[in-house]
Order: structure tokens, then sequence, then C-alpha cells
């Protein structure tokens, strides 16, 4: 239901892919600024080219977030773009910490919260209630 609701009202549509682009960007942004902390002498457009190859080969294993080749992949692109080791690892590391772990365990506590309050948070009550506000 919730989808069929989402696909044909345009608003919540836009509104979804507004959402979805800023989250892409604060996420690319975080990451530039978690591998600037370990690394200073690299460009945005370099990184966000690495997290965008990395992220493409992440969804080819069946792991949550790519784990492993995600790392391994980013860790190599930076290498090539001329970066130690080292700090390449340091630095995906960082990113990994700050773009995957931190939001992972912020979800887990909201869906726990959810789960404990599951009759405050009936989807289709929420739907009924917003379209009644003209939504």
């Amino acid at each position: 239901k919730a989808m069929k609701y989402m696909a044909s009202n345009r608003t919540q549509l836009t509104k979804a892919l507004l959402f979805s682009v800023i989250s892409t960007l604060l996420w690319l942004i975080g990451s530039y600024f978690s591998f600037i902390s370990v690394f200073t002498s690299i460009g945005f457009l370099e990184v966000v080219s690495v997290m965008m190859a990395g992220t493409l080969v992440g969804m080819l294993p069946i792991l949550p977030g790519g784990l492993g080749p995600t790392e391994a992949v980013n860790t190599l692109l930076f290498v090539t773009l001329g970066i130690t080791a080292g700090s390449a690892t340091a630095g995906v590391l960082a990113m990994r910490f700050v773009t995957f772990w931190i939001p992972t365990i912020i979800g887990l506590a909201i869906g726990i919260y959810f789960a404990l309050n599951r009759d405050k948070f009936n989807i289709e009550d929420l739907i009924t209630k917003y379209k009644g506000k003209g939504g």
C-alpha cells in the first residue's frame, strides 16, 4: 500500500527524490572530510570517483553494505592515485566508519525503538492521517 501511494503521489515522489539526492551528497561530503582528515592533498572529485566505483563493486556480493570488497577497491583506487597504502587504508576505514557504521548503529537504535512501539507507528494509520490533512 505504501509503495502504491508513493508511486501515485507526485509530490511525495519528488520529496523522496530530493531527500535521496541530499543524502547522497551528504554521504559524499562526509566521505571527503573523513578522508582528508587522514590525507589532505586529494580533491573532492577524486574521492567521489573512488566512492562511486567502490559502491558499484560493493553491490556485487551479498554482504550488507558490500563489506570487504568496497574497502579493498577503494583502498586500491586511492593507492593508484598516488596515496600511500597506509594512508589510503586509514582514510577508507575512517570513511567507512562515518558513512556506514555510524548510520547503521543509529538505524539499528531507531529500528529497535519502532519495533518496541509498533502500535504507535502503523504505516497505514500514518498514511490515512496524512491524507486527511490534504497531503
